[in-house]
């Protein structure tokens, strides 16, 4: 007499053809929504880099501005501001960075977006504050 066990036989049939379809549908929608929000991260990632080249300009103009007494005069390699940045000095992320009358004036690599960003100084009750705009500055506008 033979003895088969069909509970073993059953159980090693593997997935059907609905179940795995089920995992596919659920991979697809989390690869949906994941690929636009990574996007969204490194675009602000990339932002981010970019600007913070920036912060190493702000401390001094600020000084120059308190010195002299506005920003018209607060340029790069001036009033110990940093000289500019140009993609030969080895950044990844910006391919120019100049400061003319206290506004800095930031072009992204390729690598980065290529955006150029004005960040424009306002001095409001002794304290200044920084607007960042996704355009090139304009200079002698007086903005």
């Amino acid at each position: 007499m033979e003895f088969t066990n069909k509970a073993s036989s059953k159980s090693e049939q593997g997935f059907t053809l609905v179940e795995l379809l089920i995992v596919v549908a659920i991979i697809g929608i989390l690869a949906a929504v994941a690929v636009p929000q990574y996007g969204d991260y490194v675009a602000k990632a990339n932002r981010a880099a970019v600007l913070s080249a920036a912060d190493a300009y702000k401390t001094p103009i600020g000084i120059c501005a308190q010195i002299k007494g506005d920003f018209d005069d607060c340029d790069d390699d001036e009033e110990d501001i940093p000289d500019e940045i140009t993609a030969t000095d080895g950044n990844k992320a910006v391919a120019t960075l100049t400061v003319a009358a206290g506004k800095i004036s930031i072009t992204a690599t390729e690598d980065f977006g290529g955006t150029s960003y004005c960040i424009t100084p306002t001095t409001t009750g002794g304290v200044i504050t920084w607007e960042t705009t996704e355009t090139a500055c304009v200079s002698g506008s007086g903005e």
